[in-house]
């Protein structure tokens, strides 16, 4: 995870709080919290599920739309069997780098939306 997207991510939370909104505040901290964990805990495994690849990615995304005042709309598709899903392992945290490319050098300055 990119340092500058932990800074920009304080940056909205602390946005919130001068804005006084308690709600949207708290569900970032919420999301955000719950991403700093899973990478704590991804960590130390040299291997993990797809499933949880995927989890850890939609949490990104919900906090890169919401930072981003809804620029996207995105859906994660996978064209697995929930069997196939369970058996696929992969290096943690290696979609999101990808992902977090693409928002920073193709979403984030759109104005069509």
């Amino acid at each position: 995870m990119n340092p500058h997207f932990i800074f920009n991510s304080l940056n909205s939370i602390q946005q919130y709080v001068v804005d006084k909104d308690v709600a949207g505040a708290n569900k970032f901290i919420t999301e955000f919290a719950r991403l700093i964990r899973q990478t704590l805990e991804f960590s130390s495994k040299s291997l993990i599920q797809l499933q949880d690849e995927l989890d850890y990615l939609d949490t990104y995304l919900k906090l890169e739309k919401q930072r981003l005042e809804n620029k996207f709309d995105y859906k994660i598709n996978v064209q697995l069997n929930e069997r196939d899903i369970e058996g696929f392992h992969l290096p943690p945290t290696i979609l999101q780098p990808y992902v977090e490319n693409c928002i920073r050098h193709g979403i984030r300055y759109r104005h069509d939306k």
